[in-house]
Order: C-alpha cells, then sequence, then structure tokens
C-alpha cells in the first residue's frame, strides 16, 4: 500500500478488482465508480462495447464496510465491493446465456486471484445476489449484481 496509514487500501482493491474483470474475453467496459451521463453520445463512449457492438459494461464500487478491532491501533476491514453488470437483452441469440456465461467468468477470474495482486489480505468468493432484466435509458439490458468482499489487514501482503 502506498499511504502510510492504509487509508488508499480500498481504491487499491477496486482498481485491482477492475483489472482482473478487464482480463475477461468480451466483458466490455469496467469501471471503477458508478457512472452517469445524461446525453447520447457519452452513454455509446461509457457503455456499448465495441468489440460487440452492444451495451456491455461493469461498474465497481463499495457497498459496505464492516471494521473490526484486532490489537491495538490496528483494526481489520471487510468491504463488500458491488459489482454491477449489464449487457444488451438480444432474444434471437440467446443473450441471457452469454450474460450468464460471462457472470460465471467473472466469477471464476475473481477466484484464481484472491489476495488481488497483493493489493488485500484475502478477497471473495464472489456471490451472485441477482440477476434480472431492465432499462438503461430506451435499451433493453441484462444485469446483475455480485459481491466481493475483500479483507484489508494491515500487514503485508
Amino acid at each position: 500500500m502506498s499511504a502510510e496509514d492504509g487509508s488508499d487500501a480500498l481504491e487499491l482493491a477496486i482498481a485491482e478488482v477492475v483489472k482482473v474483470i478487464k482480463t475477461v474475453p468480451n466483458v466490455g467496459n469496467v469501471q471503477d465508480h458508478v457512472a452517469y451521463v445524461n446525453d447520447e453520445a457519452k452513454f455509446k463512449t461509457l457503455f456499448v462495447n465495441d468489440a460487440t457492438t452492444d451495451v456491455r459494461f461493469w461498474n465497481v464500487t463499495r457497498e459496505n464496510t464492516d471494521s473490526a478491532d484486532v490489537k491495538v491501533r490496528t483494526n481489520k476491514d471487510l468491504h463488500n465491493l458491488l459489482i454491477r453488470g449489464y449487457m444488451s437483452v438480444v432474444e434471437d441469440n440467446a443473450s441471457e446465456k452469454t450474460f450468464r456465461i460471462l457472470i460465471e467468468q467473472v466469477r471464476a477470474a475473481l477466484k484464481v486471484n484472491r489476495k488481488l495482486n497483493g493489493t488485500v489480505f484475502f478477497s471473495g468468493p464472489t456471490k451472485v445476489r441477482t440477476q434480472t432484466s431492465g432499462t438503461i435509458g430506451s435499451v433493453l439490458v441484462h444485469y446483475c449484481e455480485l459481491v466481493h468482499q475483500v479483507v484489508v489487514y494491515p500487514i503485508n501482503y
């Protein structure tokens, strides 16, 4: 960790989760925050995957943090990261199956990198909270929420 007090540990963990998700083929755009847009050009830039030409993106943010004292002036943080995934619905090509496979590929990529390249004490397993469909603007999309817990403890990882 670069900050002496560990205050950047959460941002480092989120950055590593983003890097891991980006290794999944055809995952689309991945962001380290929830992005909001109000015009079509920005929507296409942020949310449309150039390789697949459909809406396909993910974002990672903190849902909550639990903290426990372990020793004097030492605590262990348990950050629950919320990973949201979106993909266009295209019924004639069974896009729901494609999305389910993509979700499992993201989970598998995180499973084999439990220390997130040394940025956390431990992480995972990634849980699927929900998989459903909805709309973003006028686009019908598949949507999922994954929860990935990361444990930050002030020791060398």
